[in-house]
């Protein structure tokens, strides 16, 4: 159900990891004016998704919001957040996080 550029995503992330036990932290970014949303290895543990695998989180206004997150036709990634919000932001849109 992956495509290629899910398994790169995850590849970056490899990438910057320090060693066993990061995947909690973050591996990728996108930020506006407004929010930031942060992509991690980690898996979702938002009970009612089943499709979209990985954890992420959007800040915004100074509310975190927890969601998921998956890569679809290898030029987007689709969201759903736990207030019931879903997003489509372009793969382009994110940079990974160095240091991590």
């Amino acid at each position: 159900m992956h495509t290629k550029l899910m398994t790169a995503l995850i590849g970056v992330a490899s990438c910057f990891a320090a060693g066993p036990g990061v995947a909690g932290e973050p591996f990728a970014m996108v930020q506006n004016e407004k929010a930031v949303v942060t992509l991690f290895r980690e898996a979702c543990e938002l009970k009612d998704v089943s499709n979209l695998k990985h954890r992420a989180t959007w800040v915004e206004d100074g509310k975190s919001y927890e969601g998921c997150f998956g890569v679809f036709f290898e030029h987007a990634i689709g969201f759903y957040f736990d207030d019931k919000q879903v997003a489509v932001i372009p793969v382009a849109a994110f940079v990974p996080i160095k240091g991590m």
